[in-house]
């Protein structure tokens, strides 16, 4: 009677799923584009960018109540770049399909690209929490203005995935060395920050506990946008959370399967998109290898990172081709500086936001800042060494060769304790 509850479940949510996959593909395929050039009301839904000579930004469209991309030039990409999220513009300009290299951006629900010629109007933004966002945002990125500009970049990328004072030579850098997931926030910072607090979440009674879990959770969630990573990282953690509230413990499976339907139920297309399946997989790593990796490796710390590692390899196959997953001792060293770093930091920079420059303790912050910054830094240019290959393929033979120990042992002392069952009985 269990399975056939399981099995029901899992054809509800199939059909519920393909029903609304289907639902928002023929929403997307039918959106016919204004063709005339008339005024427009757009409201900011992603903080702009500048690349190529121009800035861009995505916006829902009030006239047709569609996400596209708005993209200006000369004046109006001056004026484009001074806007926030949640505020609002009127626009006269022109539509136009995504581009060949635009194409991907059907997946987050943006129908077409309009370019702007002038901006008509400007109201700022009346939305509560798209304004606690954007200023959280901004003390951030404050305080990790106060950084040198290599570190600059990295600093946002960590805390809240802002990646536009990333240079190409830094992320090629950090790609060589297997590092890219440490250049943009990932649900890890929400298991890093909870185990940060932990000595206080202990001290609390069970609903204040998990209640403030939640709310720490939905708050990352906020500050990143919402990103795919963040929020499937916020479900697995307020979905266990309210059932203990209420008064059930649900286990780590029910956990996983239960945050990807809810995630896949709130946006069908996360379905496509890598970053997800990325993140699905290491937290799966995670949950369930983990616990068999630490059998061997009594360091959770290098157990953790070694199954995460191995548990994202088929994710990274299937989208990027074949590549040997030699390289994660480096990701060791650099997971235990982004840990108290992502922690840390963002107190650091939050407070440093409010300070002068010329502050001592924000002196002595930036400081601690650019070191850590330094290290991911130094970690990553091992990384991209051909040493960095050679000691990971070392240490993964030691492994292996610990494991095929271990086990060629159970089996010699399972059979002993057997010829020792069998003589006594005899």
């Amino acid at each position: 009677m269990r399975y056939k509850k399981y099995i029901y479940c899992a054809i509800a949510f199939v059909f519920v799923f393909g029903l609304r996959l289907h639902v928002d593909n023929q929403n997307l395929a039918q959106t016919k584009l204004p063709q005339e050039s008339v005024k427009h009301i757009f409201e900011i839904k992603d903080d702009p960018q500048f690349k190529f000579f121009a800035t861009k930004t995505i916006a829902v469209d009030e006239n047709i109540n569609k996400r596209v991309l708005v993209a200006g030039t000369g004046t109006a990409s001056s004026t484009l770049s001074t806007f926030d999220v949640g505020d609002q513009f009127e626009a006269e300009g022109y539509f136009s399909d995504l581009g060949e290299y635009e194409t991907y951006l059907k997946k987050e629900h943006i129908v077409g690209k309009f370019t702007i010629k002038k901006v008509t109007r400007i109201s700022p933004n009346t939305n509560m929490l798209e304004s606690f966002s954007t200023y959280f945002r901004a003390r951030v990125t404050n305080g990790c203005a106060r950084l040198s500009i290599e570190s600059q970049g990295i600093c946002e990328g960590l805390l809240i995935g802002e990646k536009s004072h990333i240079s190409k030579v830094t992320y090629d850098k950090y790609k060589a060395a297997q590092l890219t997931h440490l250049l943009v926030a990932s649900g890890a910072n929400i298991v890093f920050i909870l185990a940060f607090l932990s000595p206080v979440l202990k001290r609390l009674r069970l609903r204040p506990r998990f209640s403030l879990m939640c709310a720490i959770a939905i708050f990352y969630c906020i500050l990143t946008r919402f990103e795919p990573s963040i929020l499937r990282a916020t479900i697995m953690v307020c979905v266990p959370s309210i059932g203990r509230i209420r008064g059930y413990r649900l286990n780590q499976s029910k956990i996983f399967i239960s945050s990807i339907a809810v995630c896949l139920l709130i946006d069908p297309f996360l379905i496509y998109r890598v970053g997800f399946w990325l993140s699905t997989a290491a937290t799966g790593g995670l949950y369930f290898l983990t616990p068999k990796v630490e059998k061997f490796i009594k360091s959770e710390l290098v157990a953790s990172t070694l199954a995460a590692t191995l548990a994202v390899q088929p994710v990274l196959w299937v989208s990027f081709g074949f590549t040997w997953p030699f390289k994660w001792p480096v990701s060791v060293m650099a997971i235990a500086i982004a840990e108290p770093l992502s922690t840390v930091g963002f107190v650091c920079t939050f407070i440093t936001s409010y300070l002068d420059p010329t502050n001592s303790i924000s002196h002595l912050m930036s400081l601690l800042m650019n070191a850590g910054c330094w290290l991911l830094n130094l970690c990553a240019g091992v990384g991209q060494t051909e040493y960095a290959s050679y000691f990971g393929l070392t240490t993964t033979i030691t492994i292996l060769t610990r494991f095929y120990l271990l086990f060629k042992k159970g089996k010699v002392d399972k059979a002993r304790n057997r010829k020792r069952f069998i003589k006594y009985y005899q």
